[in-house]
């Protein structure tokens, strides 16, 4: 496996606010939602990641604690 698109190729697909704007990022540190972490990043968006511990599941505070790394 190569790793897949590099960030600039998909951020030519994407629209997001402009360079040097601030950004709120719903993260559940899964996939997606990282990816999005990332490509707002590279767009030059200020990015603050928000992530909730829910305590629906058992495994909430583990994923809380991952997604603060």
């Amino acid at each position: 496996m190569d790793g897949g698109p590099a960030p600039a190729d998909l951020l030519s697909r994407c629209r997001f606010p402009a360079a040097g704007s601030a950004v709120d990022c719903a993260f559940s540190g899964g996939a997606d939602s990282t990816a999005l972490v990332v490509l707002a990043v590279a767009a030059g968006c200020r990015v603050t990641a928000v992530h909730v511990d829910h305590g629906l599941r058992a495994s909430s505070g583990d994923e809380a604690a991952a997604a603060r790394h």
